[in-house]
């Protein structure tokens, strides 16, 4: 009855979704229930619009205004209705936080913050060859 039928494509579980997303208008994330999902992150990345179900995690993802984000409760007429409004396109490029790099480098900063900080290989191989001639 939303007239989306023959707009409407259902392709189901794919390993990789960059030609999909390339041909795609908007991207819609209808789940009940997802941690961070990375195919938000994916679609952002292709400069799709998104519209999402926001159950508890689109304040992680701010930094894009490209998200409409629904209450966890929207049903098929407020995705509808978000459908049919205007989007916003995706930025150029996700913030470094959410790209591998930056992901790392977090990750490092923790580790170095909770156990101190991480040798290189450089001075791992001094201290074994130390402890090698205090034999």
């Amino acid at each position: 009855s939303a007239g989306v039928a023959d707009a409407l494509r259902l392709v189901g579980f794919v390993d990789d979704v960059t030609p999909w997303l390339a041909v795609a208008d908007v991207f819609l994330l209808a789940s009940a229930w997802e941690g961070l999902p990375r195919s938000v992150l994916e679609a952002t990345a292709a400069g799709l619009p998104c519209v999402v179900r926001d159950t508890g995690w689109a304040a992680d993802l701010a930094f894009a205004p490209s998200i409409t984000a629904l209450p966890a409760t929207a049903d098929a007429t407020a995705f509808a209705a978000a459908l049919a409004g205007r989007h916003r396109r995706a930025p150029a490029r996700l913030p470094r936080a959410f790209t591998e790099a930056g992901m790392l480098d977090e990750l490092r900063t923790l580790y170095d913050r909770l156990c101190g900080p991480v040798i290189d290989d450089v001075e791992l191989s001094r201290l074994r060859r130390r402890r090698r001639r205090s034999r």
